[in-house]
């Protein structure tokens, strides 16, 4: 099973890559000038590679992305585009099946 110290690891990688991810290509999402990673408000290539690496965290592990704001709002942007949970259908049914796994430890 998955001990506190893993989850505890886990957890603690998850906010350093993901605040490395902010700090490096979200520099410019504090404004309404950049929704997105190359700027603008459309996704490019760029941010269709980039979500489903850093959006599994939260949707398999359970885990959000405390104190990095730019990164919580692009995801929660990504999420929303149209298409997205059909193609992430996979991923959220095995987020599902490990948060459960988890809630019986």
């Amino acid at each position: 099973g998955l001990t506190d110290d893993v989850a505890a690891e886990f957890r603690r990688i998850a906010l350093e890559e993901g605040e490395k991810f902010q700090d490096a290509f979200l520099r410019d999402c504090d404004d309404d000038s950049s929704d997105f990673i190359a700027g603008g408000n459309v996704p490019t290539v760029a941010d269709l590679l980039a979500y489903p690496e850093l959006a599994q965290v939260p949707q398999v592990l359970g885990y959000e992305y405390d104190g990095l704001p730019r990164l919580r709002r692009w995801i929660e942007r990504m999420g929303r585009l149209p298409g997205h949970d059909d193609v992430h259908r996979t991923v959220f049914k095995i987020g599902a099946f490990v948060q459960r796994r988890k809630s019986k430890l």
